[in-house]
């Protein structure tokens, strides 16, 4: 069977006379579900799905009806935005994509994989203090998925400015980074690694080297014209 344009169809509300279930005093004369077709790749067909979620219970008509609205359009939403009955794998990934997790979430989980690998204590240390002080700066709060290449920027600079991180410290804050949110593409939990934007570590020494050994230059240029200057002085 050819896969259809839409592997869906709308959900709707049916409701199937069951007279056998009567009781005296029941207000419910049938029983209600959420009913819509899905394309099973696995058996090539348009199979039924229905669901309840335990609404039958109630016997007010109006209460029964506003529910059944309300998980009809539930379901309406859930497979416009990919949602499948049969493939909970992409139920996994989707979930990840749309709900998200924080960056303390994600710490928690980078230091869990590691803890499991085998990493050695002290680099996991290490690896938490470097994306604790980004997550302090950026908010625990924080989605894993808004994060791009500029807070990552932004952070590295404030931290060159303010603190007066040397060399080693900031690269060796922007490998641990950089493999913190490796771990979140790698789980799905980020689409891009933001730290792979900025320049390669190699280009940012070779500039700070360049920076540093003009200024350099500088100061003893400026030395030697005061020698020269004073020479001249006391050769008068």
């Amino acid at each position: 069977m050819e896969i259809p344009e839409l592997p869906y169809t709308l959900p709707r509300v049916v409701k199937t006379k069951s007279p056998h279930n009567l009781y005296a005093g029941s207000k419910s004369i049938s029983r209600w579900y959420v009913e819509f077709f899905y394309f099973d790749t696995r058996t090539e067909k348009m199979e039924r799905f229905r669901f309840t979620k335990n609404l039958n219970r109630l016997h007010d008509l109006k209460e029964k009806q506003k529910h059944f609205n309300n998980l009809r359009e539930a379901y309406k939403i859930a497979l416009e935005n990919g949602w499948s009955p049969v493939d909970q794998n992409a139920n996994i990934k989707l979930k990840k994509e749309v709900v998200g997790i924080n960056l303390k979430q994600g710490l928690f989980k980078f230091e869990e994989y590691h803890t499991a690998k085998g990493t050695r204590p002290k680099t996991i240390s290490t690896y938490r203090s470097k994306v604790e002080a980004f997550i302090k700066y950026h908010g625990a709060e924080t989605k894993v998925s808004t994060i791009t290449d500029f807070e990552i920027t932004d952070f590295l600079n404030f931290k060159e400015r303010e603190d007066k991180w040397v060399g080693v410290t900031y690269v060796n804050s922007r490998i641990c980074l950089n493999n913190y949110f490796r771990y979140l593409l790698s789980n799905k939990y980020i689409k891009v690694n933001p730290v792979t934007g900025l320049n390669p570590v190699k280009e940012w020494l070779i500039n700070k080297t360049k920076s540093f050994l003009t200024k350099i230059s500088k100061l003893l240029a400026n030395g030697y014209k005061k020698m020269i200057h004073t020479a001249c002085f006391l050769l008068r």
